[in-house]
């Protein structure tokens, strides 16, 4: 922080500090929980059956599967085939995929946003390890010839690319791919000021930098979406505005505002798009509705939601907080006005000498104490200057 004079002050902490029971200084902790997605939320569901696939290796001279058409959207019929296999052999074809969370800070009174936490690569021995974990497809059989021919549909999950694997015995034989893209829907298409408009966008990625979207209205930011629990889908709900005519709503990939070229970036299948509505007439205003959230079970216990040095003391335990005597005394500044020019004023914090210190209890917003030395507009202080930030300070 910089005093009135310009000059920096240094500190061995962040204000306020706290002292641990051996006195040295130490920040407040933070208690990361990875969440689970709760009970009750809908689709949560693998692709395909449901079912993940027992664990397998790849041989070092796998075979090529073909997928045709290779990418599509949620609902593509699509090809997989398979030549020079083993004949009159089953195999079973499997999915690649992922899954996300977010990892969080949860504490008393707020949840601090730590990050996005995607699974670990656990099929390592795989060459293509962009996926985690992988879920059947399907079973065939070759010919005699060793080939084979599947017929399925590009399921609803996470976008990007999903290696498929031919298995026999546990050893993957043949491996191909299948790149899930993006798509974007709006409804209703039309309607008067205010009326609801569901914005629905699917196949975000399991990835830091595919993982999220941002919706725009008119070029204007409206929010953010992500969609970890849900296989990469989400559904928000805008309000229409503006002058009757043709709006736009737009989604593109972001982490908070939108990509600027991700077209020519390693993550090509990231297909934002942007679908039109019409503001018509009336001035009939929309119906007053609720809505109200998915009926969930907490999946968070009490224990986890505290800012506590001992993890295991509860959120509502009161454990008294000392001032770390290692850093200068924290001190309550009164607000002073000090003539900077002709008519002009500015206010600033003046620190009196030997203010009293003050503990308080971890619940307390400002662990500071005021002074009651008097000060003067433009007075000079009887020490360096020095500004303290409370919570409390507006």
């Amino acid at each position: 922080m910089r005093s009135p004079h310009g000059s920096r002050r240094s500190s061995s902490c962040r204000l306020p500090c706290l002292a641990t029971v051996s006195g040295a200084a130490t920040a407040p902790p933070v208690n990361p929980i990875q969440l689970t997605a709760p009970s009750g939320l809908p689709d949560t569901a693998l692709p395909f059956n449901g079912v993940s696939a027992a664990t397998f290796t790849a041989t070092s001279n796998f075979q090529k599967l073909t997928t045709s058409p290779d990418a599509g959207v949620t609902g593509t019929p699509f090809t997989v085939s398979g030549t020079g296999l083993t004949p009159d052999t089953a195999l079973q074809l499997v999915w690649g995929t992922n899954t996300a969370t977010w990892s969080v800070d949860a504490e008393p009174y707020t949840v601090n946003y730590l990050g996005a936490v995607y699974s670990p690569t656990s099929a390592s021995s795989l060459l293509n390890n962009s996926n985690s974990m992988y879920v059947n497809l399907a079973t065939v059989t070759t010919d005699a010839s060793g080939n084979f021919t599947l017929k399925t549909t590009a399921p609803t999950d996470f976008g990007g690319n999903h290696d498929i694997w031919a298995v026999a015995a546990s050893v993957g034989v043949a491996n191909g791919s299948f790149d899930l893209l993006r798509t974007i829907t709006i409804s209703p298409k039309s309607g008067p000021v205010g009326t609801p408009i569901t914005v629905t966008y699917t196949s975000m990625d399991a990835n830091a930098y595919g993982g999220g979207g941002s919706i725009l209205w008119d070029n204007h930011y409206a929010g953010e979406i992500m969609g970890n629990w849900t296989r990469g889908t989400a559904s928000v709900t805008i309000r229409a505005a503006g002058s009757v005519g043709t709006h736009y709503v737009q989604v593109g990939d972001a982490i908070s505002f939108q990509y600027m070229n991700p077209i020519q970036s390693p993550i090509t299948d990231d297909n934002g798009a942007t679908r039109a509505f019409q503001v018509t007439a009336g001035n009939v205003l929309p119906k007053p509705s609720i809505s109200w959230p998915t009926s969930v079970t907490t999946n968070v216990s009490a224990t986890q939601l505290t800012t506590m040095y001992n993890s295991a003391l509860g959120a509502k335990t009161d454990q008294p907080a000392a001032l770390d005597p290692s850093v200068p005394r924290l001190e309550r500044c009164h607000r002073a006005v000090v003539p900077s020019g002709r008519r002009r004023r500015s206010t600033s914090l003046v620190c009196p000498p030997q203010a009293p210190a003050v503990s308080r209890s971890t619940s307390s917003r400002s662990p500071v104490a005021a002074s009651t030395a008097p000060v003067r507009a433009g007075a000079t202080p009887t020490r360096p200057w020095a500004a303290v930030w409370s919570p409390t300070d507006r």
